[in-house]
C-alpha cells in the first residue's frame, strides 16, 4: 500500500528541492502545504515523476509555537485522508530529509515493524514542561515567532503574554494537565490512527487552541490516551520511536535544532535508529546533495 508524505514548508526551497526528489516513488503521494507568507512559486514549480503530488488550496499563516501549526497539521492528515488509503502518513517539515533510501523505509514499515506508531511521547520529566505549556492560556499565536526574530513588538507579546500567565497563577486559573503527554511534533502514524485522531479533531481545536507549542502536545496526549498506545514504537525513547535525527545538544539557545553539516555526512547515513533527519539549510546544501546523490545509487 502507499505512503502519505505531508509536508510542511515555509522557507528553504533548496532543501525542499531535494526532500521531494528523495520522496518521488511510485509507492508515494506528496501533500504539501506552503505559508501563506511564503512565495509559493519557489515550491510549487517543482516536478516528480513517479509520485502524485498535491499542494493544499487554503494556505494559512503558521507561527513556530503557535496553534496555527496545529491547525496546518489537521488540514494536510485529512486532506491526504480524504485522497485515498495509505499505510503511513509522515509529517515532515520542508527542511527534513530522509536518510534511508525508499526500499529500506517501506520495508521497516511495511514489513518489519507492520501496524507500529511512530510518535515520540517524552518522560516524565518532561511534565513540568507540559503543566507550563498547557497549564495556562497563551492568547497570541505568534509571540513565538516574534520573540524569535528579536523585534521589539515581538518582545513586547512576549512580555504581555507572561503577565498575562502570571496573572492566572496569582488567581489559581490553572487548566488541567492531567493525561497529558508530548514529543516531537514529527511522526508517521498508520491510517487507523490518522482516522483516530481526525475524528478527535474538535476537541484538539478547543482544547489546546490557547497551548504554547500545541504541536508537540495535541496528537501525543490523544495517541497516548488511546487504543493505539500499544502500538506506539518506543515508549522510552522519544526520537528513536518517530524515526527522526534531531540533535538537540550542538542547536542554538532560541530553540532551533542543529543544522546538518557536510562533515557530518558518515554520522546521519550510517545509523540504524533513523529514517529521517532534520534541519537542513540551502546555506548548507552540500550535505542535502551528498545524501541525495548517496540515495540516488538505490533507485
Amino acid at each position: 500500500m502507499r505512503h502519505a508524505y505531508c509536508i510542511i514548508a515555509h522557507n528553504e526551497p533548496e532543501v525542499f528541492k531535494v526532500l521531494i526528489s528523495l520522496l518521488d516513488d511510485e509507492r508515494n503521494d506528496i501533500f504539501i502545504h506552503v505559508d501563506k507568507r511564503s512565495d509559493i512559486t519557489l515550491f510549487n514549480s517543482i516536478r516528480t515523476e513517479y509520485s502524485r503530488i498535491y499542494f493544499l488550496p487554503k494556505r494559512i499563516k503558521t507561527y513556530w509555537g503557535g496553534f496555527s501549526l496545529t491547525k496546518v497539521y489537521l488540514r494536510i492528515l485529512q486532506y491526504a485522508f480524504e485522497k485515498g488509503e495509505y499505510k503511513y502518513y509522515h509529517i515532515l517539515s520542508g527542511v527534513d530529509l530522509p536518510i534511508k533510501s525508499q526500499d529500506y523505509i517501506h520495508h521497516l514499515f511495511d514489513v518489519k515493524y507492520p501496524g507500529k506508531e511512530f510518535v515520540g511521547i517524552a518522560g516524565k520529566e518532561q511534565d513540568s514542561w507540559i503543566r507550563a505549556r498547557a497549564g495556562f492560556y497563551y492568547p497570541f499565536d505568534k509571540r513565538h515567532n516574534f520573540q524569535r526574530q528579536g523585534s521589539p513588538w515581538g518582545r513586547l507579546m512576549y512580555r504581555i503574554q507572561y503577565k498575562l500567565v502570571a496573572i492566572q497563577k496569582r488567581m489559581r486559573i490553572i487548566r488541567s494537565t492531567d493525561h497529558f503527554a508530548m514529543g516531537p511534533g514529527w511522526f508517521s502514524l498508520t491510517e487507523p490512527c490518522v482516522k483516530y485522531l481526525l475524528s478527535h479533531k474538535k476537541c484538539i481545536l478547543n482544547r489546546f487552541k490557547y497551548t504554547t507549542i500545541a504541536d508537540e502536545m495535541a496528537f501525543q496526549t490523544i495517541i497516548i490516551n488511546s487504543p493505539f498506545r500499544s502500538k506506539i514504537f518506543d515508549i522510552n525513547d522519544q526520537y528513536h520511536s518517530c524515526l527522526r535525527k534531531i540533535d538537540w545538544e550542538r542547536g542554538n539557545h532560541k530553540g532551533s535544532p542543529y543544522t546538518w553539516q557536510e562533515e557530518d555526512f558518515e554520522e546521519l547515513i550510517n545509523n540504524d535508529e533513523y529514517c529521517f533527519a532534520r534541519k537542513f539549510s540551502q546555506s548548507n546544501i552540500e550535505i542535502a546533495k551528498k545524501i541525495e546523490h548517496h540515495l540516488s545509487h538505490y533507485k
